[in-house]
């Protein structure tokens, strides 16, 4: 279990860009012999792309409203 947990935590640091250089040597490795999780990551970027995408959409606009308050006051 402790290697699946080390495996969950180099995903999570690629997908957040946190991860280095050897971490993602390392993940390469890994996925190099694990086609399923290759395509499990895959899935896992877009998603955390999309959602990134939108948060940051809600995040100007809760700071456009929050600006438009400031003026009005």
């Amino acid at each position: 279990m402790q290697q699946q947990d080390h495996v969950w935590q180099l995903i999570a640091g690629y997908l957040t860009g946190e991860a280095s250089a050897e971490a993602l040597q390392e993940l390469q490795q890994i996925v190099n012999s694990d086609p399923d999780l290759k395509n499990t990551i895959a899935l896992l970027a877009d998603f955390w792309q999309t959602k990134t995408e939108e948060n940051s959409a809600e995040m100007h606009d809760v700071w456009a409203k929050h600006l438009q308050r400031i003026q009005q006051a």
